[in-house]
């Protein structure tokens, strides 16, 4: 795998600026004890949906979260779906910022010249 590769992780943590990671660790911490509870099987599924932005180097990703928790008495189930735009890079790579975006401010935090100059 190449060095542009995203990390799995790393995109995860980046939908819907995190928001995504935790709904994902509850539901599977959720159907986990539900299964403990009642010795039944639980499930969750993930799924995503990529649709381009415009004519830009951008895709819209609708992730979806469902999962169905056993219960005492019958299941409880969820379903969530948030999008989160994102920029796509050499070779698919996924981000939340485009891979050239010149820094906008020195360490001093006045204006760059290289974001001024790419402003131009």
């Amino acid at each position: 795998m190449s060095n542009t590769a995203n990390n799995l992780v790393d995109i995860i943590n980046d939908l819907d600026a995190g928001v995504f990671a935790q709904k994902m660790e509850r539901a599977m911490f959720d159907v986990a004890q539900g299964v403990i509870d009642t010795s039944k099987s639980g499930k969750v599924t993930i799924s995503f949906e990529f649709k381009r932005i415009a004519s830009s180097n951008q895709v819209a990703v609708k992730h979806k979260l469902e999962f169905l928790k056993p219960t005492k008495n019958g299941k409880s189930r969820e379903e969530n779906t948030t999008e989160t735009p994102m920029h796509v890079g050499v070779r698919g790579k996924l981000s939340l910022f485009p891979e050239s975006q010149p820094e906008l401010f020195d360490r001093q935090g006045h204006g760059s010249p290289s974001a001024s100059d790419a402003a131009h």
